[in-house]
């Protein structure tokens, strides 16, 4: 029933990406208003970026800001407080698709490699950061990280590689405002997290980056651009949102440029250091979605109990905005 539900739902966004959608909110002339959920952080500096220099207005759009936590963006979403939420790979996003929540991830928002900086990874504290980079290291000790996330994931494939799993360790939860103590004090031995996290416990010297994410497991989806049903119904506004954002991440991809970094300390409220040790997060300038890590994550999570069951590509991504956009010719 839920699944024939779902699969109803889909046909019907097709048949609007067909037609061309409904049009835009506001009247004949006026910008369109479009609700971003997101949370400050430096990963979502494509968002900043194309905010703070003009690009959604050029795209005829007036986005309207919403911090929104880790466990309330989704409900959000859903209940239509929000149209689209920069949405870090969990769990919870499965679970509530399979429930029949009318969203779909439309575009990319990180997706760390071994070519780039390690913007994601796992930090060892003082006395594990001599330990040698194998699975069996972690044999007995205590991390920190994020349950039912991609990033609990990465860590399972890496404690594999050498038979390990989740019995083989202890986990312990720990907030970000106190993970450099606790690595610091001994209150944990690992914490598995993302910058600027990873800059600042080694410039204070209460952690050692000890492993990458992408050295974890390859070509993982870490976190992506999510439409609810607004912007999956009124495809017109969802192209012009996502074109405005892709611009964005090209110009993020220009690196640490004064106008770039004056952005992302300006929505993250980090210093100007910060900012510019801080590794900055590899993100596909043509915002195309890996589907197969999805794929995987998602037989992970089932196996784990996390979810009921493995949703297919249809049900939980739209690439037809990214598809348009590669077809046309790239605005700078």
């Amino acid at each position: 029933m839920r699944r024939g539900l779902l699969v109803g739902l889909f046909a019907l966004m097709l048949s609007v990406a067909c037609s061309g959608g409904t049009p835009s909110n506001g009247e004949a002339g006026s910008p369109a208003i479009v609700r971003l959920g997101y949370q400050p952080f430096l990963a979502s500096a494509p968002l900043f970026i194309a905010l703070d220099q003009g690009l959604f207005e050029d795209e005829g759009l007036r986005v309207e800001t919403v911090v929104v936590g880790a466990r309330d963006s989704i409900p959000a979403l859903v209940r239509g407080d929000i149209d689209v939420m920069a949405h870090f790979v969990n769990t919870g996003f499965f679970a509530a698709l399979g429930r029949g929540a009318p969203m779909r991830v439309v575009g990319d928002k990180g997706s760390p490699t071994p070519d780039g900086c390690a913007a994601d990874g796992l930090i060892a504290s003082p006395t594990m950061a001599a330990r040698p980079v194998v699975p069996e290291s972690l044999r007995g000790t205590r991390i920190g990280y994020s349950e039912t996330t991609i990033a609990e994931y990465a860590l399972d494939q890496f404690l594999a590689k050498g038979g390990l799993g989740r019995k083989d360790y202890q986990f312990v939860y720990v907030s970000t405002q106190n993970a450099g103590a606790a690595l610091a004090n001994g209150a944990i031995d690992f914490r598995l997290t993302s910058e600027p996290e990873i800059s600042v416990a080694q410039r204070r010297r209460r952690g050692t980056l000890w492993l990458t994410v992408s050295g974890m497991a390859e070509n993982l989806q870490w976190s992506e651009i999510v439409f609810g049903t607004r912007l999956l119904t009124d495809r017109d506004a969802g192209l012009r949102f996502m074109r405005a954002y892709l611009r964005g991440v090209r110009r993020y991809n220009e690196g640490k440029t004064p106008a770039n970094a004056t952005s992302v300390m300006r929505h993250t409220q980090l210093d100007v250091d910060t900012v510019r040790e801080a590794c900055w997060t590899q993100i596909r300038s043509d915002g195309r979605i890996n589907v197969e890590s999805l794929m995987l994550f998602q037989r992970w999570a089932k196996s784990r109990g996390y979810i009921d069951r493995v949703l297919e590509p249809g049900e939980f991504a739209d690439p037809w905005f990214v598809e348009q956009i590669s077809a046309a010719r790239p605005t700078p």
